[in-house]
């Protein structure tokens, strides 16, 4: 059924951009007026550049005044007890507000890529001469003279009562020429010179939305700020004592965190984020969810899903800490010289301003900034290698919105958006399908639509509800099923599924998730966040420890005390990964982030390398074998080489596959149709053309066949196929429940229904009289199936999630003992103990079996078995650089084979004087196959399907098939001979289900089966009958009763 949605045109203002929130030691960049250190000259007060740390030494004083006084700005004082220090952390370190302190960088800057770069080399070289002398931490006194102070921050967001800074706010720096600023009246300071935040996060991003606004100063802050100062010279002394460890400590950590201030602009990606339960992640304490959407299939996917995240404050189109996934916009800032860039999941990306035809590449995010040389216009190529475009003209928010997602092919997803390019109303995806977007009068989107697959209406695969405050409630799908969120504040603290199942969250006072609970315990997981590490429980009991930093887990602990360790490069890139067992893999990179050499533990190295498109030019295997690759100019591969000189050219026409073609000429061709879906695919040598058929939304509804067989389908509006009609009659219907899982199928002969769990496994089993039930514990791990006779095979398993145990339906137990990584070194079954060895990579080498007899292999550097011995024979194979056998050699025989550059078997020849050789055609088909004396030669019909062998033993065989390809009759007979021979003919069923074969000799033989597919009676000519009665679990039986024999257990 259609749905008709009329939605108001809105007409609020538009949101805010979202910055990444500031914090301690994040950089501020700019310009003072200042008096140089030379003698001075009658000259204007010079410009010079200014650079400093957010650092305000009140933050780490944690103690309490009982009785200060403080002036209010109803003239009056009061004496109240007066918190002091930091009291909320941003990713560890604690946040920067609105007057929150700056302090001034030595004479001495990071290194800042390019024109921020030329910026702070500027630095380096004016700030001997700035009167601004570096302190060291230890001699900072209580509210000295600031060297600076931050001056804006989010109206909407506040954190210890002052509004909380982010990513590009302005700062007071200490001037010459300016104004007194209240709460630090002994210095000049300035706004105006345009100093910049530069944020370096360290685990998920913090947003913080709303409006930037300058913090009001008033009397009260002066007055507070003298009086302070008064307290100070009280307790300054003591302070000093005090504070001087405290703050040495913490100088020490910056330069730990910045050894040479080299590691500037770190961020963690998604994607290298350790998240457990639903989901958390271990490091930041970040709860995140996925918001399910829909997606279309195109040559560039259409993709619309929704990320949350529990420490953002964002306030966007889907309401509050939710970015969907084309939320991306581009902010530049000419004064700042810098372009910022906000990805799907709402991280800035951080660039220099750049000259017309100058690009810029991230080697944090891998993304590249390109400026056009002709338009002067900029554009982003993402990580994905995908391009985006944005609107010349800035919004209300002075940002420049995606206008669209272009491929080197130049198919696109393109945006539309209202007047004032702050509402985005109509995306029209890669195939030139329109979704509408539609808003409410808050400009958030409540819906989005598209034309129905198969007809004209409106249809909305989603839809949002909110709560008074911008949160999103509820998201539902075409079919009525929803989701629902519960918040506190800004964090969601239950997720209701659309099967009903709710998990609820628990977040401590800093904001990061202690508890994320299912009902009844299921996939629950609770965390003890501390300093560099987290604790993480599990349902079960079962608890993990995971050392991180910077936002990324560096070490895990797994319960049973295995150690698994990662290391990660300047970049992000993993560079090694350790099992507990000490096996070590590791991968290096370019500069460009691609992966250029993969360590493959005892077994060698892959090396790559890439073209200026950064796609895949060589790939060196271990045994030294290299595959080649080559592309056009828009990154499409056109040839492929592989390491035995066998070739595949591809050609295509308007970015599409047109055709495949290998060394001997043998072409594939491809065509598409108007929303550029396979369309049809011409086989080789006239073999035929396979037709393909779609609905509107790219769903394939029928394939056929050049025989006349084939496949249609039927969809749901939630794109699941619900029939499945084939050519031969069989008809298949297939049910769901509201997560997607199937729970029913009937045919034409049986219909299972299924009962699942909120994980989507099977729980029980139903298919006629039969049943199988299973069950899981609260982690999702399978303990126990009972057939259908109610018997019971149970796995015990340990901390880490391994089998350590199992008790079959005979009652017999097997049990396994594991090394820290989880592999099995000994089974102790009722035959007895097995032990099993590993090399250096993890493979299996040997096994000790109870009786002492001993099995040992080994590994060439591919993986590939190339020894096999035991006590009886001992087995070598050699192998060319695809892998396939050249020589078998055992202690009694060798035998070797050859093969073609195409990888087709050629010969095989033995020490002991057999050989067999093999001819093909152009497209693969044998034609020949000669043994010593004997040989038959294969012929085929124009399907490639084969029909007919002779031998020069004088005999001939004759194949025939029908519409479907399944074979209908067989001959054989002498050659040249009038007589019938020997003739058998198969007649089929629906579902290639065999009912009967004639027999020229042995006469006709009909077959039944049971409902569940089981072969239970064979019908002979004469009369008789054969049974093959299966019970329930599949014990055989040879009479129809069922009574001629018995089973124990199992």
């Amino acid at each position: 059924m259609a749905i008709k949605i009329t939605a108001a045109k809105p007409n609020m203002k538009a949101s805010v951009q979202p910055m990444q929130a500031a914090k301690h030691f994040d950089i501020v960049l700019g310009l003072d007026f200042h008096i140089v250190k030379t003698p001075v000259v009658p000259v204007p007060i010079p410009i010079v550049p200014f650079g400093a740390l957010i650092f305000d030494p009140m933050d780490y004083i944690s103690i309490t005044i009982p009785a200060m006084p403080a002036f209010s700005e109803d003239g009056k004082f009061h004496m109240d007890p007066a918190p002091m220090g930091g009291s909320v952390l941003i990713d560890g370190f604690y946040r920067g507000a609105a007057t929150s302190a700056l302090l001034a960088l030595p004479p001495f800057s990071p290194p800042i890529p390019g024109k921020m770069g030329k910026a702070m080399g500027l630095a380096k070289k004016f700030n001997p001469l700035h009167l601004v002398v570096p302190k060291p931490l230890f001699l900072l006194p209580f509210l000295a003279p600031h060297d600076g102070q931050i001056s804006h921050g989010s109206k909407t967001v506040m954190t210890q009562q002052m509004e909380q800074s982010t990513h590009m706010d302005h700062c007071w720096s200490c001037n010459e020429m300016g104004q007194i600023v209240m709460n630090s009246p002994t210095a000049l300071y300035a706004n105006y010179a345009t100093v910049i935040l530069i944020v370096l996060p360290f685990g998920r991003p913090v947003i913080v939305g709303g409006e930037r606004i300058e913090h009001k100063m008033s009397w009260a802050d002066l007055v507070n700020a003298l009086m302070m100062m008064g307290l100070t010279k009280i307790v300054g002394s003591a302070a000093k004592k005090l504070t001087g460890k405290l703050l040495t400590k913490l100088n020490k950590a910056l330069s730990d965190k910045f050894p040479n201030y080299k590691k500037f602009g770190d961020k963690v990606q998604p994607s290298i984020c350790t998240h457990l339960g639903e989901p958390v992640d271990v490091a930041s304490g970040n709860m995140t969810s996925l918001i399910q959407g829909f997606s279309l299939p195109g040559p560039i996917p259409f993709e619309w899903e929704a990320n949350y995240d529990s420490r953002s404050s964002y306030q966007g189109p889907l309401g509050i800490g939710m970015v969907h996934s084309y939320d991306i916009s581009l902010k530049i800032l000419p004064e700042q010289e810098t372009v910022l860039v906000n990805d799907a999941y709402g991280r800035g990306i951080s660039f220099s301003t750049l000259l017309p035809g100058e690009e810029m590449f991230n080697p944090l995010e891998k993304y590249t900034l390109y400026r056009d040389k002709t338009t002067k216009l900029y554009h982003v190529k993402d990580n994905k290698g995908l391009f985006l475009y944005f609107h010349e003209r800035q919004n209300s928010s002075g940002l420049h919105a995606l206008k669209s997602i272009v491929d080197r092919n130049a198919f696109s997803i393109r945006f539309e958006y209202n007047r004032n390019y702050d509402v985005l109303e109509k995306i029209t995806d890669s195939c030139g399908r329109i979704i509408h977007v539609h808003s409410d009068e808050n400009e958030r989107i409540v819906a989005l639509s598209l034309q129905h697959p198969t007809d004209n209406t409106q249809v909305a695969p989603i839809r949002y509800a909110y709560d008074s405050q911008g949160r999103m409630t509820q998201f539902t799908d075409v079919y009525d099923a929803s989701n629902y969120l519960e918040w506190q504040e800004h964090y969601i603290t239950a997720r209701t599924f659309k099967d009903g199942t709710t998990f609820t969250f628990t977040y401590q006072k800093d904001g990061k998730c202690i508890a994320a609970e299912g009902p009844n315990g299921l996939f629950s997981y609770f965390f003890q966040y501390k300093q560099n590490s987290t604790l993480a429980t599990n349902s079960l009991g079962h608890t993990s420890e995971y050392y991180h930093k910077d936002g990324i887990v560096l070490r895990e602990i797994t319960p049973e005390g295995g150690v698994k360790t990662f290391t990660y490069d300047a970049f992000r890139n993993k560079v090694a990964e350790q099992d507990a067992a000490g096996i070590v893999s590791t991968w290096e990179y370019d500069e460009k982030g691609n992966l250029i050499t993969i360590g493959h533990p005892g077994k060698g190295q892959t090396q790559v390398t890439y073209n200026q498109m950064d796609l895949p030019e060589t790939i060196k295997q271990p045994n030294g074998g290299i595959w080649q690759y080559a592309y056009d100019g828009s990154g499409n591969m056109t040839h492929r080489v592989n390491p035995m000189g066998a070739g595949l050219h591809y050609r295509y026409h308007d970015g599409l596959l047109s055709s495949i073609s290998n060394d001997l000429g043998v072409t594939t061709r491809i065509s598409y149709d108007k929303d550029y879906n396979l369309a049809e695919v011409v086989l080789p040598a006239g073999r035929g053309r396979i037709n393909y058929c779609y609905d509107g939304w790219g769903n394939n509804l029928q394939i056929s066949t050049p025989t006349g067989n084939g496949v249609r389908r039927q969809y749901d509006l939630r794109q699941r196929v619900t029939r499945v009609v084939n050519a031969d009659g069989l008809v298949t219907n297939i049910a769901y429940n509201n997560q997607d899982d199937i729970i029913g199928a009937s045919d034409n002969y049986s219909s299972v229904q299924l009962d699942r769990n909120f994980f989507g496994d099977v729980v029980q089993r139903r298919q006629g009289k039969s049943e199988i039930s299973f069950q899981f514990d609260k982690e999702g791990q399978l303990t126990d199936i009972y057939n259908e006779h109610h018997e019971n095979y149970h796995f015990d398993y340990d901390q880490d999630g391994n089998v350590i145990e199992e008790t079959g339906f005979d009652d017999k137990k097997t049990g396994y003992n594991r090394d820290l990584a989880g592999k099995v070194i000994e089974k102790n079954s009722p035959s007895g103990t097995t032990h099993y060895s590993y090399n250096s990579g993890g493979q299996l080498t040997d096994i000790l079996y109870p009786d002492q007899q001993i099995e040992h292999f080994d590994f060439d550097a591919m993986g590939m078995l190339r020894n096999a011995n035991n006590t009886h024979s001992n087995v070598q194979l050699t192998r060319n650089l695809l892998g396939q056998v050249l020589e078998e050699k055992t202690d009694a025989c060798t035998i070797t084979h050859q093969y073609d550059e195409q990888g087709r078997h050629l010969l095989t020849e033995s020490s002991l004087g057999a050989s067999i050789s093999q001819q093909y055609n152009d497209l693969g088909d044998i034609l020949q196959r000669k043994a010593m004396d004997w040989q038959t030669e294969m012929q085929y019909d124009q399907y490639g399907r084969l029909t007919g062998k002779k031998g020069n033993n004088g005999l001939e065989e004759q194949y025939s098939y029908d519409a479907y390809s399944r074979l209908v009759s067989q001959t054989v007979r002498q050659q040249g001979s009038t007589r019938a021979g020997h003739r058998r003919d198969y007649n089929w069923q629906a579902g290639n289900r065999l009912k009967a074969v004639s027999d020229s000799t042995t006469g006709t033989k009909q077959f039944h089966h049971d409902v569940y597919g089981n072969l239970t009676e064979v019908l002979y000519g004469d009369g008789s009958v054969e049974y093959r009665e299966p019970d329930l679990v599949g014990n055989l039986f040879e009479t129809p009763t069922k009574t001629d024999r018995q089973y124990d257990k199992g």
